[in-house]
């Protein structure tokens, strides 16, 4: 999702659609709908996750990401990026 926002963004730009407006209530409903929608949802599966993680090799990844927050410095708190909060 994240990941597509920004051709999004400029989509959106390029064809002059307007972003609806959203008031507090909206946001409100819209916050209970999703947290609604993730609680009856089926648990996910540790082990399987665990095998996924292996087999697709994301732990190569991981590394490469908390190598470099480890080398870019601080995180937002102030505390050494990788290291547990007190």
């Amino acid at each position: 999702m994240w990941n597509h926002a920004p051709a999004m963004w400029g989509a959106t730009a390029r064809e002059s659609v307007t972003v609806p407006a959203m008031d507090e209530q909206q946001a409100a409903d819209l916050f209970v709908y999703f947290y609604a929608a993730g609680y009856f949802e089926t648990p996910g599966d540790a082990k399987r996750g665990k095998q996924l993680f292996i087999a697709r090799r994301c732990g190569n990844v991981t590394g490469r990401i908390l190598r470099s927050a480890r080398a870019f410095g601080r995180s937002r708190n102030g505390t050494r990026c990788g290291t547990p909060s007190p």
